[in-house]
Formats: structure tokens, sequence, C-alpha cells
């Protein structure tokens, strides 16, 4: 996989195919340098926000309140939607927004609030879903292989709050995985490509990103049989650039898969295919 962006395929068709490979775990990657980081916010228990993995039911998406300007999910390739992490309704309301033909992408916390990432088409033929948040390198490691080996999730975003909670945001589908890594890298996207290039000559995928105390961190799937041949990420200084890079992206099957919002400065991760 190199990360040079150059295509004329067909966009949503080839994502349907990103994840189709191999369908057991082999083994949970160790997390870098995370266990340092976290030492002194250790905690093995697996914490849940109250997301069921429930089956997805027919919906037709209405407003919520939001971060970003309100996109309708029936026209757009993709949009965002935000929740509230102290809404009682919490649960209900993402998993209305998941029942529709789409997949979510990508994780961002801010304020007491999830903002999701939406692609407008049901990629990977969702049946359920779950947003989760671990303490501590020990419980990311448990947890997250957790989702994987015996949940059969996969996480396809990261986000972290200001308590040093990494949230997770999985779905169940066609995307069976056989391994994961959580890298550390430090805030320079040269430094990130570098450090995850050994990976992704093991078939590995960029799939989420984040930062957490000045160090950028690189959620990956190892996919054997991936179709994915390339990655990369752009940073933008607002909002607004990066909608229309990511219009102008998506026209050359760039695919927006991962994003992050640190203090109105934007990187999107794409892949291609």
């Amino acid at each position: 996989m190199n990360n040079h962006l150059k295509f004329n395929s067909l966009f949503f068709l080839f994502l349907i195919l990103v994840f189709t490979g191999a369908t057991s775990l082999s083994e949970a990657q160790t997390l870098g340098g995370l266990s340092d980081l976290l030492k002194k916010k250790e905690n093995t228990n697996q914490q849940k926000l109250p997301v069921p993995h429930t089956d997805k039911d027919k919906y037709t998406p209405k407003n919520t309140p939001e971060h970003h300007e309100e996109q309708n999910s029936d026209t757009q390739d993709y949009f965002f939607r935000d929740y509230s992490l102290s809404d009682p309704e919490l649960s209900t309301k993402i998993n209305q927004d998941m029942s529709g033909a789409v997949t979510p992408v990508g994780l961002q916390y801010y304020d007491g609030y999830l903002e999701i990432m939406y692609l407008g088409a049901d990629a990977f033929r969702m049946q359920s879903w779950s947003v989760d948040f671990f303490e501590g390198a020990e419980a990311i490691t448990n947890g997250v292989t957790d989702l994987i080996q015996n949940q059969g999730l996969t996480p396809l975003g990261i986000t972290t709050d200001e308590n040093g909670r990494f949230y997770f945001l999985s779905i169940k589908g066609n995307t069976q995985v056989t391994a994961w890594q959580l890298i550390e890298s430090q805030l320079d996207l040269q430094a990130v490509s570098r450090d995850i290039e050994p990976y992704l000559q093991q078939n590995y995928i960029p799939v989420g990103i984040c930062i957490y105390q000045n160090w950028y961190y690189t959620l990956l799937m190892q996919v054997p049989n991936t179709t994915a041949s390339s990655w990369n990420i752009e940073g933008y200084n607002n909002f607004d650039s990066m909608k229309l890079s990511m219009d102008n992206a998506i026209k050359k099957s760039q695919i927006p898969f991962g994003y992050l919002d640190a203090s109105g400065v934007y990187n999107v991760l794409y892949l291609g295919f």
C-alpha cells in the first residue's frame, strides 16, 4: 500500500470490498508507548456507553442538534451528527441514525459530545454497532480485542476525551479482520507515515485517527485480502476547507475514512482502491 491517491474506480462499489478477508483474530497487537502515556489512568475494567448492539430497523433520519451544518443522509455522500453524552436518549438517537443506509467511519469527541461522520451508503451491510470507551493501555488492549474476537465487531472510528478515555466506534457486518494495532506518533504527518508503514506492508489498513496529549494515534486493522491500495492524511485550517476537499476527493474515488478536529485544525484520512 502506498500513500499516493490516483484512482478512477467507482466510490461505493470498492468500499464494499475493503474488509473482506480472513475470519478469525490471530493475535492482539501491543500498543507501543501508550502504556507509559496512560499509566496514571490505568483501569482494566471495560466501560461502555449506554449504546446497544441492536439490529437495524427501518428509519428515515431526522434533524438532531449539530456542531456542523445539517446534511441529508439520503442525498449526501457523507454527513455529520452530534450526540450529547448526557442525553438520556443517546443510545436511541444514535441507533436511529445508524438504521439508515449509512456507514459510520469517523468519531470525534468535544465538550461532552460525540460527533460521528457517516458515509451515505450501507457499504458493509451493517447489522449492528457499538460505541465503547476504555481507560489505560491494558483496558484498551483487552477491550478492543474482545470487540473484534468475541463480539465480531470492527472498530472504524477512534477519539479521546480530556480524561484519557479512548472511544471506539465499531460495527458488525462484512468487516472481518485478523489483527489490529494502535500506533503512537509525533504530531507530524511524516512521522505518522513512517511509523505505520511497516504495518501497511503486512496488509494493515488505517481506519481511524485521533490526538491525545500531543501524540498522534492511528488505528489499523489487518485485512489479508483487502483491495485497498493507498492511503493519505490531509490537514485543513477550517471545516469548510475540509468539506470542499472531501467533496473533490470523493469524485476521484478517494474515500474519507476517518477525521479529527484539534482546536479547529482538521485532518482527514482517505483510502484509495
